[in-house]
């Protein structure tokens, strides 16, 4: 009679597997497996990540990645840590009244941020009365460009992102909005271009912010 047993080991460490194997030849000389003529038995371990080998890593760099801030920023610096990170061209912004609906405040800014051929202006954000640093906002300078500008802006940012952190998780269109979002474990980033077609306004911008860790508690 044929007999034919296939055995396939998924495991991350490799003297598991190994101690694994000798108990199955074990197992396999108590049950006369060799007195089966056509008799075969076959292990296939497969390591996923191995302790030993850390070349074994096979996730791709942008599953890999997460927004735990900008920059030198980091979530949950004081207003006076952010400051002391990016250095002396920053800008202290005095903290407006509370005003309803406003969700973000800017609290430092740096009046110019270059990538490639663009020129931001970017915004260290708290919650309205917080000290704690929870997002930060990039915004396209040079407001006047026309809109095919701001279009060709939208499209090279992100290029840029798409090639640091991969596909965005959604993509979002609208006839005078665009919107690319990357949703990470600790934050994501948000990339928008809208237009006020009546009065001939747009922007484009850039947005790493911290997940709401109320949110998060409550789920």
């Amino acid at each position: 009679m044929d007999v034919q047993y296939e055995l396939i080991i998924m495991h991350n460490g490799i003297g598991f597997a190994i101690m694994l194997a000798c108990q199955l030849k074990a197992c396999a000389r108590k049950i006369h497996l060799r007195s089966l003529r056509n008799t075969r038995v076959m292990a296939v371990v497969v390591f996923a990540v191995s302790s030993v080998c850390p070349c074994a890593k096979i996730a791709p760099a942008a599953e890999q990645a997460d927004v735990k801030g900008w920059n030198h920023v980091r979530w949950g610096m004081t207003i006076a840590q952010a400051k002391a990170a990016l250095g002396p061209n920053v800008r202290i912004v005095s903290e407006p009244k509370p005003q309803p609906g406003v969700l973000l405040v800017d609290r430092l800014r740096l009046p110019s941020v270059k990538l490639e051929n663009l020129e931001l202006e970017a915004a260290i954000q708290t919650l309205p009365g917080s000290d704690r640093i929870c997002a930060v906002t990039l915004r396209l300078k040079n407001e006047n460009h026309k809109r095919e500008n701001r279009q060709r802006a939208f499209d090279s940012l992100k290029e840029m992102l798409v090639s640091k952190y991969g596909a965005p998780t959604m993509n979002e269109s609208k006839p005078n909005e665009k919107a690319s979002t990357w949703r990470f474990a600790t934050g994501s980033i948000n990339l928008k271009h809208f237009e006020l077609t009546m009065i001939g306004f747009g922007n484009v911008s850039v947005q790493y912010k911290e997940h709401d860790r109320n949110l998060q508690d409550k789920l």
